[in-house]
């Protein structure tokens, strides 16, 4: 008996396979839910081991390069580069800015996305342009995009607002020319680990990031919000100290999260599925993430 306990200490305490843990969860989702018919292409895993001796990762992922439409969890790129005007001194923060900041994470608030989106870029919404003067406006929405190119980031598309209804004018424009937001879960991931880590931006910068992103695990206390129920926050076992920043529409249903687990480790989970509104699928692949790192999982609501 006590070398079978010794024996999942040791498998806890090395360094997982990522990767495989990532390409297996896939797998053994879809064995699982065969009425939804997944394919690879519908998922995208990225999964972090934080060291924070190091202020690094180890990371692994399946479709983690993939570019797909991150809907909500965009705002967590807008929220970052928000930190990165304040810190750099070129915004200074003011209570309504707060609120916006706050709206936009905390209820994942598309008019407060707009706000800080108008404020950080200084391309504001309108009728449509021509020439030289689109191509002034397109550049200045660039701007979120080409800071996060300089940090060494792969390439993203970090330049619309999220829209209860849709585009109009310039910034319909904007979309035909450049196309929709897109993000990976692998940049997504290195995001939100840095945000952990405290060593994007700043870490006075990354803490009130953070303080927008925390949610309350069990999912069933009084304080759990609708980015917990029905995402991953919700199967995790109870103990973790949970962040997140979810997102969804009629096309897909995505998740990021960092978590301190009860025996102390960090982890960093990001999932996007191309499957609208279905929390199933999302928490089925969680569950055998945390089941593959030697986790009991939180059983969700059916």
């Amino acid at each position: 008996m006590l070398a079978g306990v010794l024996a999942v200490q040791m498998i806890q305490t090395s360094t997982p396979n990522l990767n495989e843990i990532a390409k297996n969860a896939y797998v053994s989702t879809k064995v699982a839910l065969p009425k939804e018919n997944l394919e690879p292409a519908d998922v995208a895993i990225t999964i972090h081991q934080l060291d924070r001796a190091t202020s690094s990762w180890q990371s692994g992922s399946m479709n983690g390069t993939d570019l797909i439409y991150p809907a909500s969890v965009v705002k967590l790129f807008w929220l970052t580069y928000l930190s990165h005007l304040v810190a750099t001194n070129k915004l200074n923060l003011t209570p309504e800015i707060v609120r916006a900041a706050r709206d936009m994470i905390v209820d994942s608030n598309n008019d407060a996305t707009g706000a800080i989106v108008n404020l950080t870029t200084g391309a504001l919404p309108g009728p449509e342009l021509e020439g030289k003067a689109f191509r002034d406006w397109a550049g200045r929405r660039l701007a979120a995009s080409e800071w996060f190119e300089a940090q060494g980031y792969p390439k993203q598309n970090i330049f619309n607002r999220t829209y209860n209804e849709g585009p109009y004018g310039r910034e319909a424009q904007m979309i035909k020319q450049y196309g929709r937001n897109a993000n990976s879960t692998d940049a997504t991931a290195r995001l939100m680990s840095q945000i952990a880590l405290g060593t994007i931006v700043n870490p006075e910068q990354c803490a009130w990031m953070k303080g927008f992103l925390k949610r309350e695990i069990p999912a069933s206390g009084k304080n759990a919000d609708s980015q917990t129920l029905g995402y991953i926050g919700e199967v995790m076992p109870r103990g973790t100290q949970h962040w997140s920043k979810a997102g969804w529409t009629s096309e897909v249903r995505h998740d990021v999260s960092y978590n301190v687990m009860p025996d102390g480790r960090e982890f960093v989970f990001c999932i996007f599925t191309r499957r609208p509104n279905n929390e199933r699928v999302l928490q089925a692949i969680a569950v055998e993430v945390l089941k593959s790192l030697w986790y009991e999982p939180n059983a969700a609501k059916s």
